[in-house]
């Protein structure tokens, strides 16, 4: 079985288990806006959910993976995902189109884990071939390869520490921070993601809809969210002003990506079989 949590209350929202022992799912992330999630089951599928006060609606399959998927690893701006396979390969995929937009070659053997940098620029990869390495999620370049007989591997928030069973290593970047800046175009997906979870959630316990409300106390926390992502040089006072634009052009919340997809499934479900009543509005995710 797989359950949904209330980790507020505790609460247990959703309880999904007519699974069969192949789509059973072993692993699973959630997006940042914690409107959907990943998942990959006992067949190495990656499966899409979309997740609500209603419980979990299964929204398809990511196709196209080269053998069965041993690991995923989503980006802090939920935009791409890694997946990791039996083969040894490590593909880029963009959650907007569930599309293959790159593959990472080099592992020679199954996919152990995956993880991106917090700011997503670079990714780790570790497999059973006994290597780790470090790849520039841009280009698909390789950085750095690590053999140490590497098995599965995690990286710290800040990306600055490497945790490897009992070992923890030290990563010293190449990196020069910017100047002190008020604002910088590539956090725009991050205050997305903090005004469409202000947002209020439409009837249907699903979508969000409206415009976002929020109060200065929660800029503290935003400014700590944006370090993290690798974005800890800009000006509070900057981020304040460019939230309060974005508020005010706001006009709805980003759509689902795996709505879409759910839709499209309903009503090819709807017209294959008519006697079940399937309805799918175009506004809201009831099927």
């Amino acid at each position: 079985t797989v359950r949904m949590w209330d980790l507020i209350t505790g609460r247990c929202l959703d309880v999904c288990e007519d699974f069969t022992n192949e789509r059973s799912p072993i692993r699973l992330i959630i997006s940042p806006d914690e409107q959907w999630a990943l998942s990959v089951n006992e067949s190495g599928e990656i499966e899409e959910w979309l997740l609500g006060v209603g419980g979990a609606l299964w929204a398809g399959s990511f196709k196209k993976n080269i053998g069965k998927v041993t690991a995923i690893a989503l980006s802090s701006d939920g935009r791409w995902v890694l997946s990791g396979d039996s083969t040894g390969a490590v593909q880029l995929w963009e959650i907007e189109n569930a599309s293959c937009v790159r593959s990472l070659e080099g592992h020679t053997h199954a996919i152990r884990s995956l993880t991106f940098s917090s700011d997503g620029l670079c990714a780790l990869s570790t497999s059973r071939d006994g290597t780790l390495r470090i790849w520039e999620v841009a280009t698909g370049h390789c950085q750095q390869t690590l053999a140490d007989n590497f098995g599965e591997a995690s990286l710290s928030g800040d990306a600055h520490w490497l945790l490897r069973g009992g070992d923890l290593w030290e990563i010293d970047w190449d990196y020069e921070f910017p100047e002190p800046a008020a604002w910088n175009n590539g956090a725009e997906p991050y205050l997305k993601i903090f005004l469409t979870v202000h947002c209020p959630l439409h009837e249907n316990g699903y979508e969000r809809i409206g415009k976002p409300v929020w109060t200065d106390d929660e800029i503290p926390k935003l400014m700590a969210d944006l370090q993290t992502y690798g974005y800890g040089w800009l000006k509070s006072d900057g981020v304040h002003k460019q939230l309060k634009k974005m508020t005010d052009d706001w006009k709805e919340p980003p759509k689902i990506p795996g709505l879409k997809r759910y839709k499209q499934m309903m009503r090819e479900m709807s017209e294959k079989y008519p006697d079940l009543g399937i309805q799918v509005s175009d506004s809201t995710a009831d099927g």
